[in-house]
């Protein structure tokens, strides 16, 4: 038999596991990260008073059950190369395609706002008021 008509076997990768243990650890340090990132913004009154704080948590929350459902996922590949259906499916589809859904249009919301910030100055408030911030991330919850 030829060697073009084997199939590599992926899961005999030498590095494997190393690789694996590096996503599970970086995944934790960013869990830390976005988790400091979130108490400080909610902690300070002057932060959590502007509109693009408050997108900011609402990404970094989202940002944070995506990166513990990929630990997760990780966690349950470690040791074998097959994983339940049933777990596969919630977390990789269900849980992550919800928090792609959430996070994409809350960035492309923030960035319009510091486009606005920078370019408008003084219609900031207007246009990302209290009121228009809290509706917007409301309507964006899933």
């Amino acid at each position: 038999m030829s060697d073009s008509n084997q199939t590599v076997n992926f899961y005999e990768w030498p590095y494997r596991k190393a690789f694996f243990i590096f996503n599970i650890i970086a995944g934790v340090l960013f869990v830390i990260m976005h988790s400091q990132m979130i108490s400080v913004i909610l902690q300070t009154r002057s932060l959590r008073s502007m509109a693009g704080y408050r997108f900011m948590v609402h990404i970094s929350a989202v940002d944070l059950v995506n990166c513990i459902t990929q630990i997760v996922a990780q966690m349950c590949t470690l040791n074998t190369p097959y994983m339940d259906p049933i777990i596969n499916e919630v977390i990789n589809g269900a849980i992550f395609q919800g928090t792609w859904a959430a996070d994409y249009p809350m960035t492309l919301i923030i960035a319009l706002n510091r486009v606005v910030a920078v370019m408008l100055p003084f219609k900031v408030r207007l246009l990302f008021g209290d009121n228009l911030t809290y509706v917007s991330l409301e309507k964006k919850a899933p």
